[in-house]
C-alpha cells in the first residue's frame, strides 16, 4: 500500500485523538464538592524549522542540542553543524572537531552555559595505542560565545579510570556553575556485560580565549548507587542548568527492566578540594514502568520483507534543571519510554529535586501509535544574569505504527495545564532500514539514542508571555537497498 494511505490512517488517529482531547478536563474538587474545568495546553506552534545535519557512516544520529542567543549547534554520530539566527550553516566531521582522527567516538552530547558564555560538549571516545585499547570521554569548550569551526574549540581527553578494561556507555552531559558533570554505565570493555554507573566531573575553565592546560583542571570520578546501596540506576542522566547554581542534581532510572521511582543525587561543589560532593541517593515515585515493546513501522525492505520494527530502551535522554515561576522554584524536567499504548508511550515528569516529589507528571499514549525517543524542555530563557519564563514546556517524540512510518511530533505544557494534542512536525517517507536491521542477532533497526529539547535563548523577552524552545530529533528517507543509513534530521523553533 502506498504512503498516502498510511498519511491517511495517522491523520486518522491523530484527528481522533484531537476530538477526544479538546475538550475540557473535568476535575472533581474535594474542598468545593463540585466539579471544576481545567483548560488544555494548547497546540505548539511551529515557528520555523530546517534540516539537520546527516550522514551515511554512523547510526542512530543521536542528535543532541544547544544554543544560545546567535547560534545554534547541532552534536550527532559522526557530524556537526552550526547554524547562526542570520542563516548561515557550517559542518563538518567529529574528528574534525576533536582533533583524534582514527579513533571511534560515540554518544554526543553539548550544553550552552549561560553563565561562562560558553558551549561545552563531550564524546566517548576509544583511542587505539599501539593494540592497547584506552577508553574515555573526549570534551571541549568553545572559545568564544559564536565558535563557527573545529578551530573555534579547545578539546581534551580524560581516561577517568577506566584503564583498558572498562568503558562508558551512553555517556550524558550536564553541570553545576563550576563543574561539567558526565554520567553513564560502565561496561566491560570487550565482553559487554554492565558493572556499574558512575559520576565524573571535571572543573569548568577559567574565562578567556585561548586553550589551558588539561591537567589544571580537576576531575575525578565516583561510583553511583541506588538507594538500596547495591544496584546501580540505569543511564544517569546529569542536569542541564538553565540557571547556573552551585548545586545540581542527577537522575537515573534505578532498573531499566521495570520500577515506580527514579533515583535523584543531589550534587554539590566542595570549593575547598575543587571537587564535587554526592549526597545519599532518594527516591522520587512515578506510576509505573516497564520496559517497552519495540517499536513497528509500516512499509517492506527492498527483499520484500515487513520493515523490521525499531529499538526503544527505558532511560532518561535528557534533564534540564531551571526555575519555574509556577512553582516559584527549581524543577528536573526529564521524560521516558516505557510500555503501553500500541506498544511504546513516552512518560514524562517535573520533579521538585528539594523534595524528592513530582511537581506535575504526564503521559503521551495513543492506542494505534507507538510514542518513543522523547526529550522535555522548559521555556526558561536566561540571559544576562537574568531568568524569564521557565513555566511551560515543549516534548519532542517519534511516533510509528505497522501502518505508520516514522514521525517527529511535539506537545506543550503550559502553566500547569493538562498537556496539549499532537503536532506533527516531519512524517518520514518510507521505511527506515539499513545495516542495523540485518545482523545475525539484531531482532530491531537502530533508532534515537538522543533526540534534543532546550531552551531558546533567543526568545523575544518584551511583550512576551512565554519562552520558546528548540528541538532536534531523526526521521527517515525511504529504504535504498536495505543497508544504507536513510536517517535524517532536523531543527524546530517551537512556542508552547
Amino acid at each position: 500500500m502506498g504512503k498516502r494511505f498510511f498519511d491517511l490512517i495517522r491523520q486518522f488517529s491523530v484527528s481522533i485523538m484531537l476530538l477526544i482531547m479538546s475538550t475540557l478536563v473535568i476535575i472533581f474538587s474535594s474542598k468545593t464538592g463540585f466539579a471544576t474545568t481545567v483548560t488544555q495546553s494548547p497546540t505548539p506552534t511551529i515557528l520555523s524549522s530546517f534540516a539537520g545535519s546527516s550522514n551515511q557512516l554512523y547510526t542512530p544520529p543521536s542528535p543532541t542540542i544547544a544554543a544560545n542567543k546567535n547560534e545554534t549547534i547541532q552534536l550527532l554520530n559522526g557530524t556537526y553543524l552550526i547554524h547562526t539566527n542570520a542563516g548561515v550553516t557550517k559542518s563538518g566531521t567529529v574528528a574534525s572537531l576533536i582533533n583524534t582522527p582514527n579513533t571511534f567516538t560515540g554518544d554526543p552530547q553539548i550544553i550552552w552555559d549561560g553563565q561562562t558564555n560558553r558551549f561545552y560538549f563531550s564524546y566517548y571516545e576509544f583511542i587505539n595505542n599501539n593494540g592497547i585499547g584506552q577508553p574515555g570521554i573526549v570534551w571541549g569548550y568553545s572559545k568564544t560565545a559564536n565558535p563557527s569551526d573545529p578551530k573555534s574549540f579547545c578539546t581534551y581527553f580524560n581516561p577517568f579510570n577506566y584503564g583498558s578494561t572498562y568503558f562508558p556507555d551512553r555517556q550524558n552531559l550536564g553541570d553545576t556553575k563550576n563543574f561539567l558533570l558526565i554520567g553513564s554505565n560502565r561496561y566491560t570493555l570487550y565482553t559487554n556485560y554492565i558493572q556499574d554507573s558512575d559520576l565524573a566531573y571535571i572543573a569548568k575553565p577559567p574565562a578567556g580565549n585561548t586553550c589551558v592546560n588539561g591537567s589544571t583542571l580537576n576531575s575525578g570520578i565516583q561510583s553511583l548507587k541506588n538507594p538500596d546501596g547495591v544496584s546501580s540506576p540505569w543511564m544517569p542522566t546529569p542536569a542541564k542548568q538553565v540557571d547556573p547554581l552551585t548545586t545540581s542534581y542527577v537522575v537515573g532510572v534505578p532498573s531499566y527492566v521495570s520500577g515506580d521511582t527514579l533515583t535523584e543525587y543531589t550534587i554539590t561543589e566542595n570549593l575547598t578540594n575543587n571537587s564535587i560532593n554526592i549526597n545519599s541517593p532518594s527516591s522520587v515515585t512515578i506510576p509505573s514502568y516497564t520496559f517497552p515493546h519495540y517499536a513497528t513501522q509500516a512499509g517492506k525492505t527492498i527483499a520484500g520483507n515487513p520493515a523490521p520494527p525499531l529499538e526503544t530502551q527505558t532511560y532518561l535522554a535528557q534533564t534540564i534543571m531551571a526555575f519555574d515561576p509556577r512553582v516559584n522554584g527549581y524543577a528536573l524536567w526529564t521524560a521516558q519510554t516505557d510500555a503501553g499504548g500500541a506498544g511504546t508511550k513516552v512518560d514524562w515528569y517535573e520533579i521538585n529535586p528539594a523534595s524528592s516529589t513530582l511537581y506535575q507528571n504526564g503521559t503521551i499514549s495513543d492506542p494505534n501509535l507507538n510514542i518513543f525517543n522523547a526529550a522535555i524542555s522548559p521555556d526558561r530563557v536566561y540571559l544576562s544574569g537574568k531568568g524569564h519564563f521557565g513555566n511551560s514546556a515543549v516534548i519532542t517524540f517519534n511516533t510509528s505504527s505497522a501502518n505508520a512510518y516514522t514521525a517527529i511530533d511535539v506537545i506543550s505544557i503550559v502553566n500547569g495545564q493538562p498537556q496539549s494534542s499532537m503536532q506533527l512536525i516531519k512524517q518520514s517517507t518510507g521505511p527506515d532500514v539499513d545495516m542495523t536491521c540485518s545482523t545475525l542477532t539484531a531482532a530491531y533497526c537502530r533508532w534515537g539514542d538522543y533526540p534534543g529539547a532546550v531552551p531558546n535563548p533567543a526568545s523575544p523577552i518584551t511583550g512576551a508571555t512565554m519562552g520558546q524552545v528548540l528541538i532536534s530529533n531523526e526521521w527517515n528517507l525511504p529504504d535504498i537497498n536495505d543497508n544504507t543509513l536513510v536517517w535524517q534530521t532536523i531543527i524546530a523553533n517551537i512556542n508552547p
